[in-house]
């Protein structure tokens, strides 16, 4: 399986689901802060408009307030009847209360505009106010009066000041007074009132309308302000997943970007520094690898090749002796089994400089599985054959550790087996490498050993290595394989 094979095409766009979320959640977010604070305007509102009976009293301190000077006016040895009109127009067209009236457009809470009018005791129209109000063509103020309307009026002219209801406005009036005689009345009334229930169907309807189509506003403007920095999120936390994904594969020489200085950053901060660690890790575990590995070497040597020297020269100095003594029965075994010692010499020794030729820079690891092979086919009579899926290119420091993993491999199913070929093979799938090392022999035995056969030795190696996995089985119906499986490790 090549490596582009082994590339599974995501099912989505990377991000797609977190950016979703991020995205639903903000528009949900923007829509229900909206929702209430329109809940929260729509009852103040209607605080308002349902609290408009302080309309009437603040009338009639109006009223009260402007008494005072109508009275003057009243007083003096003329009527001052352009100076009422002043005072009148000032209280229905000044800031008190503004010509358009009091209202709570757009809703339509409205009392209307205001109008009013200034008589003499008897109901004489001396002022009025607007121009265009109701009292302009009237000589009597009653002539214009409805019943209710009148016993307001009844009230004022008896010396008082009296605010209420009649025919759905407010009406306020009140005597001027001059030395305690009524002398003339102040007359004022809003245009007509919206019924409670009217006014609340009313706001309520237009204002649900308006909150639907802000709402609707707010889930196209909010879901794409949305969709933007969720997306701007979603990148960068994807930047740190690939960075992830190459550590994984053993290249910790990627960091994540740590910029802006925010949650994201300080986390990709982190795990930049936890990389570097880690790198500084594998670099003094491959340190104490290869000094493990020169002892063990050392120790193979003083057992092994050391060992058969000294006894090849004990068979030599023998077969001198025999020479001389003219023994050629126990010289010739003497030797054939010092032949036999240097031949076992030789093999080791070969065995021992193709593991140290592995400690140099060597990136092709199929040039070091065909070495293994040709030296243990010119060594026995199995054939051995490599197969592989590619020519992977992989870091020296682990090519160095596949190569001594194989040719133990190799040499325990030389020794072991008692089959007739070893194919040795390496794979890629799935992002991961597989080296197997497989035989046709008489197969494992029933009662594994947990040592020797360099069993150990492989299981350890094969642990050292990056996402490392060692096993170790029958080989179908006959015979045994082994399995390594690994990522591969930083350059």
């Amino acid at each position: 399986m090549s490596p582009k094979d082994s590339i599974t095409k995501p099912k989505s766009r990377p991000g797609n689901r977190l950016r979703t979320k991020l995205t639903g959640l903000f528009v949900l977010g923007t829509t229900l802060t909206t929702a209430l604070v329109g809940l929260l305007i729509f009852g103040l509102l209607l605080l308002a408009v349902f609290g408009s009976d302080d309309l009437d009293k603040s009338v009639t301190a109006d009223l009260e307030a402007r008494r005072e000077t109508a009275s003057r006016l009243f007083s003096g040895e003329k009527l001052d009847v352009p100076g009422l009109a002043r005072m009148l127009d000032q209280a229905i067209l000044g800031n008190d209360f503004p010509a358009e009236g009091i209202q709570f457009s757009p809703y339509t809470a409205s009392i209307g505009s205001l109008e009013g009018a200034i008589t003499d005791a008897n109901g004489a129209v001396l002022a009025f106010s607007p121009q265009k109000s109701s009292f302009s063509n009237l000589k009597k103020i009653q002539d214009g009066l409805s019943p209710e309307e009148l016993k307001i009026l009844a009230v004022a002219q008896a010396g008082k000041t009296s605010t209420g209801r009649a025919n759905g406005r407010i009406v306020a009036c009140g005597s001027i007074l001059v030395d305690g005689k009524v002398v003339g009345i102040a007359f004022v009334r809003s245009g007509i009132l919206l019924d409670g229930w009217k006014t609340f169907t009313r706001i309520t309807s237009e204002f649900s309308a308006l909150l639907i189509l802000t709402a609707f506003v707010t889930l196209i403007v909010g879901g794409i302000i949305g969709r933007f920095f969720a997306t701007k999120i979603t990148a960068r936390l994807l930047g740190i997943s690939a960075t992830a994904d190459q550590w994984a594969k053993g290249d910790l020489s990627v960091t994540a970007e740590e910029v802006p200085a925010d949650e994201i950053g300080q986390l990709a901060r982190k795990l930049n520094g936890m990389a570097g660690d880690l790198k500084e890790l594998i670099s003094v575990r491959n340190t104490l690898a290869t000094l493990e590995e020169r002892q063990r070497i050392t120790r193979d040597l003083h057992d092994t090749v050391k060992q058969e020297a000294f006894a090849t020269a004990l068979m030599v100095s023998s077969a001198q002796q025999y020479h001389l003594k003219k023994d050629d029965a126990n010289l010739s075994e003497a030797l054939a089994e010092a032949y036999e010692l240097a031949r076992k010499m030789q093999t080791d020794l070969s065995t021992i400089l193709m593991q140290l030729r592995a400690d140099g820079i060597q990136a092709s690891v199929s040039d070091a599985l065909e070495t293994i092979s040709l030296n243990w086919a010119r060594r026995s009579n199995l054939t051995i054959r490599v197969q592989r899926g590619g020519d992977y290119e992989l870091a020296p420091g682990l090519v160095q550790q596949l190569t001594r993993i194989t040719d133990e491999a190799v040499a325990n199913a030389v020794k072991h087996s008692r089959g007739t070929t070893v194919l040795i093979g390496l794979h890629q799938y799935e992002g991961r490498y597989r080296l197997t090392v497989a035989d046709n022999g008489v197969g494992m035995p029933r009662s594994l050993p947990t040592s020797g056969m360099g069993l150990q030795t492989m299981r350890e190696r094969a642990e050292m290595l990056p996402g490392g996995n060692f096993s170790i089985g029958p080989n179908g119906q006959r015979g045994t394989i082994i399995k390594i499986e690994f990522l591969e490790q930083i350059t």
